[in-house]
């Protein structure tokens, strides 16, 4: 999950697990449950979480880091919280500000690329 502010000392983390697969040309990170850290990664795909809950991105943050990827698609992850809910015209607003483009997957639904 990155950087957890509670856990310094010998317990911080400051790694992250996210995939990257590389598929028929194109390139995809998935960058799993995390907070925004360091990157420069580069991808066509990019699935990112954005519902600022924890130690996960919320749409501000996931915006720019999407940015900094170069994805030519981005699929917004990490929505699914009830308790949490993310506001999706804050999503579609901020990410629409910055020239992505995205799509947001409804259960069950896929994409093709």
């Amino acid at each position: 999950h990155g950087y957890i502010p509670p856990l310094r000392g010998e317990k911080e983390i400051s790694e992250s697990i996210g995939f990257i697969l590389d598929i028929e040309g194109k390139r995809i990170y998935i960058t799993s449950d995390t907070i925004c850290f360091k990157n420069d990664y580069k991808c066509d795909i990019l699935a990112l979480p954005v519902s600022g809950h924890g130690v996960v991105m919320g749409v501000f943050e996931s915006a720019f880091f999407a940015k900094e990827t170069g994805a030519s698609l981005v699929l917004p992850i990490h929505m699914d919280n009830i308790v949490f809910p993310v506001n999706k015209n804050e999503l579609i607003k901020r990410f629409e500000e910055i020239n992505l483009s995205y799509k947001i997957l409804e259960t069950g639904e896929t994409v093709e690329t």
